[in-house]
């Protein structure tokens, strides 16, 4: 039982560093799971995306090359000061 409840608190404590780190500034889920300490294991950052997506605490703004992976993928951020309100330009593909 103490260890599900560790991995719980690690899995909580990866959720928190990942938000924050979106806050900081907008980044494909590779990158940012990889500022988290985890590389290239996008799947730790699929589900609170997801779920920060359709809550609305988190928000895509775009297309870019990713750093990482070199594809064209989508940017995402947690910071509301950051959040596309244009949806004209929300439709718009950028590269670096």
């Amino acid at each position: 039982m103490e260890s599900s409840d560790n991995s719980e608190n690690k899995k909580r404590d990866l959720e928190k560093r990942l938000f924050k780190i979106f806050k900081e500034e907008p980044l494909s889920r590779r990158m940012a799971i990889t500022l988290a300490g985890k590389d290239d294991q996008t799947y730790y950052a699929t589900k609170p995306v997801y779920k920060w997506l359709k809550s609305g605490r988190a928000q895509i703004v775009g297309k870019f090359k990713c750093k990482r992976s070199g594809h064209l993928v989508e940017y995402v951020t947690t910071d509301p000061e950051k959040f596309v309100t244009d949806t004209t330009q929300y439709k718009m593909s950028f590269f670096e």
